[in-house]
């Protein structure tokens, strides 16, 4: 999962981790939990992968496996859905981690992808790491009006929702100017459009998506096979 890696391959590794996960396999979820993991030391912004795995994913974890004990859920039913949860986010944070948005972009435009869904992802997209600077400047202005942030994980988790305001009428705000370009871009116009650029795929890339296409497969296979 380095910058290296086309687009094109890293969701079809985001496809495939979600199709493990809700697979059941158990293991094939701890194969993958593992490659993730060392997914995770490799990358550029490997920092900021486990910071949010340690701040944000396993404190959901926790949560998950309280309400199902809770619930009266089987102790291996319960980890079972923590690892799912994992499977489910990490390799997502993987790909926005390490994959500048105007690489998908190029890669979408590559794969003939009709142009209205190309810009709803990518919209989508980069909603996520605009919101992930937004969330960082609202920590900051908290900071210099005299919120404290620090200290252990329940105090991190109470000290977010004074920020969640700010953050979520920026995310309507933006919604609204991006949903008003799409429109002013001609995105619903019929018609062939022009690009500067586009990202072809190599051979190699073609083998890591084919390999990833086919254990997709032996997933599904497997999956339905077990049911």
């Amino acid at each position: 999962m380095r910058n290296s890696v086309h687009p094109l391959t890293a969701l079809a590794f985001i496809l495939f981790s979600f199709l493990v996960a809700l697979s059941g396999i158990v293991a094939a979820q701890l194969t993958l939990l593992a490659g993730v993991g060392v997914a995770g030391l490799i990358i550029s912004e490997r920092k900021k992968f486990w910071k949010r795995i340690f701040f944000y994913v396993i404190p959901l974890d926790c949560l998950l496996l309280i309400a199902n004990r809770l619930l009266r859920v089987p102790p291996a039913e319960g980890f079972g859905y923590a690892i799912r949860f994992t499977l489910l986010v990490a390799p997502l944070l993987l790909a926005v981690l390490s994959t500048p948005p105007g690489r998908i972009s190029l890669a979408l435009r590559t794969a003939h992808i009709p142009t209205r869904v190309h810009y709803l992802f990518l919209l989508s997209l980069e909603m996520v790491t605009v919101l992930r600077d937004q969330v960082d400047r609202v920590r900051v202005s908290q900071q210099l009006r005299g919120l404290h942030l620090g200290g252990n994980p329940l105090r991190r988790w109470v000290s977010l929702f004074p920020m969640l305001m700010p953050v979520l009428l920026f995310a309507i705000s933006q919604g609204l100017e991006r949903s008003m370009a799409v429109e002013f871009k001609g995105v619903d116009r019929i018609g062939p459009k022009t690009y500067l650029r586009r990202l072809p795929l190599s051979g190699r890339d073609m083998a890591h998506i084919g390999l990833l296409s086919l254990l997709s497969l032996t997933i599904i296979v497997a999956w339905g096979a077990s049911r």
